[in-house]
């Protein structure tokens, strides 16, 4: 996976943990052939809804 962040782009492979504090923009995509499965934890509650309105859910 490759994020983007405001100020660099992280690569990230299998088992690497990132941690993006609440506010800052950034974007993901999968840079691999093979794909990705990425898990993602967001706190609080309440980002669910950007994709349940966005037809993601």
């Amino acid at each position: 996976m490759e994020f983007a962040l405001p100020d660099r782009t992280i690569r990230a492979g299998a088992d690497d943990a990132l941690h993006i504090p609440r506010g800052v923009p950034h974007a993901f995509r999968v840079v691999s052939p093979d794909g990705a499965r990425l898990l993602i934890a967001g706190t609080p509650a309440g980002h669910e809804r950007f994709f349940l309105e966005a037809g993601l859910g």
